[in-house]
């Protein structure tokens, strides 16, 4: 990825922190990859209840600059907002002026990347991954909420949806704006297929284990009822960033019978092999905005069950089958149609759909759209 870029400038909602060391880590890995030739600084600030003064963590590893800064805690919501914004303000007059600001997720810290804007008055392009754009949530928005969206619309340059799912959603609110899509980046240079074969059948999951979203209670009860017909040999593996030790107390109590086991934290390369060696990959959300374990899953040439959410909103057969949304007779149904149709999927054709999402490929389409905005 080439490009006459100086400085990006990085800003979130979600970003990994000692609080939460895996929350926004697409946004991270997106950061790395543009940090490959072009010097980026991200400015993230969180609250921490276990410190009584403001803390600053800087990281700093070739071209990329992490100041992740921490404020006391507080019970009053406008006492914390005045110490978020104070420090915010401090971050930003030790950093450089950048070309440009790149924002991720809208929602709650939009106001942060307006005042980045105003400050530095440079082009504001906004990155949105979050799920309050779907139908069914935009009509519970707050004022405030409604608010914020509407100083955001009026003073960014550019929002990016990751997926068509989301821009179609987003269309409804930013009615009056271009809406890009850049999915988010994969590395498909790591997520690679592999050679090996595996008679028996063996699926997959990857989450937070967020049961309101990922909807795991239905996973869990789907394939108990497909292993206790006649699938008893088959195993579910659940890998989590996120404490599940509720989850296993659950399955030994209600499921003592199937194979299911938890494993995680892992890193992007532990993970790896997991992808490699499971049958397909199953997702049972109720909404997802991309997805990245569903192109994760694909580069490494792996089919998958999945409800019509993210990437899968018009999943190809020949690249998996669908599910229905809260339905837990389909899932099982469906687990059932991959064992005999299992080797009819084609892991080459599956890895090709997954190159989309490559990190050159994304890395070049964020270089085109910084280049719109720094001649």
């Amino acid at each position: 990825m080439r490009t006459s870029e100086k400085h990006i400038l990085v800003l979130s909602s979600w970003y990994p922190s000692r609080k939460n060391p895996y929350l926004g880590n697409f946004v991270q890995r997106q950061a790395q990859l543009v940090a490959e030739s072009i010097p980026v600084t991200v400015v993230h600030v969180i609250a921490d209840q276990s410190i009584n003064s403001v803390e600053i963590e800087t990281n700093k590893t070739a071209n990329l600059t992490e100041h992740i800064g921490y404020y006391p805690d507080h019970k009053w919501r406008l006492i914390r907002f005045f110490r978020e914004r104070a420090l915010f303000k401090k971050l930003l007059q030790q950093i450089d002026k950048p070309t440009l600001i790149h924002a991720h997720v809208c929602l709650p810290k939009g106001y942060l990347f307006l005042r980045a804007k105003n400050f530095f008055k440079r082009p504001l392009i906004i990155t949105e991954h979050g799920s309050y754009f779907q139908p069914t949530k935009q009509s519970t928005w707050g004022l405030s909420m409604r608010l914020l969206m509407r100083k955001l619309i009026a003073h960014s340059d550019q929002f990016i949806a990751v997926s068509d799912l989301l821009r179609d959603d987003m269309k409804r609110i930013l009615t009056s704006k271009e809406i890009q899509v850049i999915p988010n980046p994969v590395n498909t240079q790591l997520f690679v297929p592999t050679n090996e074969s595996n008679a028996s059948i063996h699926f997959l999951h990857v989450s937070t284990l967020d049961d309101r979203i990922k909807n795991i209670t239905g996973i869990l009860e789907a394939f108990d009822q497909f292993s206790s017909k006649s699938h008893s040999t088959a195993q579910l593996t659940i890998v989590s960033d996120e404490p599940f030790e509720h989850w296993q107390r659950l399955c030994t109590y209600k499921y003592p019978n199937s194979t299911i086991r938890f494993v995680g934290p892992l890193t992007e390369e532990e993970i790896v092999p997991y992808f490699q060696s499971c049958s397909a990959f199953i997702m049972n959300s109720h909404y997802e905005t991309f997805s990245i374990v569903l192109a994760e899953a694909f580069s490494c040439g792996k089919p998958v069950i999945s409800t019509p959410v993210g990437i899968a909103k018009n999943l190809p057969s020949e690249f998996g089958l669908h599910i229905e949304i809260d339905n837990v007779a389909t899932l099982v149904s469906a687990m059932d149609k991959f064992v005999l149709m299992k080797d009819q999927f084609d892991p080459i054709a599956i890895r090709a759909n997954a190159l989309q999402y490559d990190s050159a490929y994304v890395g070049n389409q964020l270089n085109e759209l910084y280049g719109r905005f720094s001649k």
